[in-house]
């Protein structure tokens, strides 16, 4: 393998809560179309799936650029994708560009940027979008660029509707939008000084000083006319708090889920204004005023806060260490109200429950080796006042880096999902050392799932990872059928069925004897595997470096193979498919 730097590669991890078969990636371009600049994924009813961003291309199948301002380039669209056939079924172009120039949507996560979608019950998709003409000036004149943001519905069979009076002024991005079962629609991201929050509301309007940043929270109705609550999540600018930044991802909600009762859990990025409530973890509050070796800004962290039906705090809760961190991603478990959150830290002290295989030395500054940021998954109780597991994984960043930090570069999420049964899925970007898995992985396989090393706490027991070669996944959904799927730039679905023991011989096998190869995914040098030809057991052979091998006698003809795993790790008792290997056939052995 070759050593240096790799190519940018993207990691799914399956943190599993339950038993599941190994995965296997397969890679999709939807016919009719493909996703360009997906950045929000969601599952509909049945077998359909929805893609949705800002376009970055001028010819996206379906949208006619002749007639589209700037040629179709940056418009926020939604397209329906059949999941059986992978065919898209329609597009829909939704408002109009938040601008003209270009800038690549999916770099830069700007002031004027909205994301997210969410799917109802009867298939409608609901997001936010800027408002005003999207037909290009054919009679003449400049175009003026949108600057009012709407909540805009598109129904099952793509028909738009702009549903809200233009959004508060002082919304200044809009990072995640949620239902609830209600179908009231929940919106977060950052609001400059200035937001017209609703009596009793937390935070209210004076929490916010003129063109300070905060976190904010607004509840509207299903028809999104009525505002049912509105407010910030912390101070910036009072209360003797700094004002927040103005370059992103400072102070801002980057994720939200609501769960049955109608409370909505927010996660997001803040400086030490988004203050942890009595009782709450509070990891974020020791180092307030930690600056950049290179930009000049405070430390700031990740935040999770959870609002009843009518706009209250419940808890607030701050993650982090002595540098920058942030929550990317939040589900509500339905059954117990634990939440499990992901994202990006550059601290090196982020809390790791227990110890974690990839070492926090890893953010080193020396040379810029290895990652200036690296992705989490934790998982806390449901009044956010243990965390009860945390695993740092290897993903790949640069706007939280100590070393060289970019603000305005790539936003490198770390996104999660949950399947049916419980488990946890989480992708990311990684660029580490292809000889740094290989020391701390042991072997990669772009057609089966390579665990991690080490197994945490049984919540969060890293099972096993699947490398696939697809850059900045920024969204990941799970099927009915319990296949993972990831959106960026096309579709990669993870597949569950797949046995995680394979033969690995080179065909044909020769008489009168022969060597039988297996492949387990996550075993590491742990464990036996026992071979058997047709039916009988040959005997077994170590593990090495996720590999057994064993020399057996062979008769001519088609043979019968099949490998166990014995070991303590999960996959203990799995078997290989039953395989028939051709012994000294067509005089390939003479």
């Amino acid at each position: 393998m070759a050593k240096g730097r790799a190519a940018i590669r993207s990691l799914v991890v399956l943190l599993a809560l339950a038993a599941s078969p190994g995965a296997v990636a397969q890679r999709y371009m939807i016919s009719g179309g493909i996703t360009r600049a997906g950045t929000e994924l969601v599952m509909g009813p049945g077998e359909t799936a929805y893609v949705g961003g800002a376009l970055d291309s001028y010819d996206y199948p379906g949208i006619d650029s002749g007639v589209v301002a700037n040629a179709g380039y940056n418009l926020r669209y939604v397209a329906k994708l059949d999941l059986a056939t992978q065919h898209q079924l329609w597009v829909a172009v939704v408002g109009a560009p938040s601008k003209l120039e270009w800038t690549r949507p999916p770099v830069r996560f700007a002031e004027d940027e909205a994301r997210g979608m969410a799917v109802a019950a009867d298939g409608s998709v609901y997001l936010v979008a800027y408002d005003g003409s999207r037909n290009f000036p054919q009679v003449g004149g400049a175009y003026v660029r949108a600057t009012v943001k709407h909540v805009f519905r598109v129904s099952a069979a793509g028909q738009v509707t702009r549903l809200s009076p233009p959004l508060d002024p002082a919304i200044r991005s809009v990072g995640a939008i949620a239902l609830d079962a209600a179908g009231n629609i929940y919106l977060t991201g950052s609001a400059t000084g200035g937001l017209a929050t609703t009596p009793g509301a937390a935070y209210p309007t004076s929490s916010v000083a003129g063109s300070c940043v905060a976190p904010f929270v607004v509840k509207f109705d299903p028809t999104a006319q009525t505002t049912l609550y509105a407010t910030y999540l912390g101070y910036a600018g009072t209360q003797g708090e700094a004002c927040g930044s103005s370059i992103p991802f400072v102070q801002t909600g980057f994720a939200i889920a609501v769960d049955a009762a109608g409370n909505a859990v927010v996660g997001g990025q803040a400086s030490p204004g988004v203050r942890a409530t009595p009782g709450a973890i509070d990891l974020g509050s020791k180092t307030p005023v930690r600056y950049y070796r290179t930009w000049s800004m405070h430390a700031s962290h990740g935040f999770v806060t959870k609002l009843s039906p009518t706009g209250g705090i419940v808890f607030s809760a701050r993650l982090g260490g002595a540098m920058r961190d942030r929550v990317t991603s939040v589900l509500v478990d339905p059954a117990s109200g634990a939440i499990h959150v992901g994202g990006k830290t550059a601290s090196r002290d982020f809390p790791m429950v227990p110890p974690a295989m990839y070492p926090i030395n890893l953010l080193t500054c020396a040379g810029q080796s290895m990652e200036g940021e690296m992705g989490f998954v934790t998982k806390l109780n449901a009044d956010a006042t243990q965390i009860q597991g945390s695993v740092v994984l290897p993903m790949y960043g640069t706007q939280l880096a100590e070393c060289g930090a970019n603000p305005y570069g790539q936003f490198a999420p770390v996104a999660l999902a949950r399947d049916a049964a419980g488990q946890i899925f989480a992708t990311g970007e990684t660029s580490m050392y292809e000889r740094y898995f290989e020391q701390h992985v042991d072997a990669i396989s772009t057609e089966y799932p390579v665990s991690l090393r080490y197994v945490f706490d049984p919540a969060l027991t890293v099972r096993y990872y699947t490398p696939y070669a697809r850059y900045h996944p920024t969204a990941i959904a799970v099927d009915g059928w319990g296949h993972a799927w990831v959106a960026n730039g096309a579709l990669t679905r993870f597949s569950v069925g797949r046995t995680p023991v394979s033969f690995t011989n080179p065909l044909p096998l020769c008489a009168p004897s022969g060597t039988l190869s297996a492949y387990v995914a996550g075993a590491n040098s742990t464990g036996t595997v026992e071979f058997f030809v047709d039916g009988a057991s040959m005997g077994t052979a170590p593990v090495v470096e996720s590999r057994a091998s064993k020399a057996v006698p062979l008769r001519a003809g088609a043979r019968s193979v099949k490998a166990t795993y014995r070991g303590a790790t999960y996959f203990d008792g799995y078997s290989s498919e039953d395989r028939f290997m051709p012994v000294n056939q067509a005089g390939a052995c003479q």
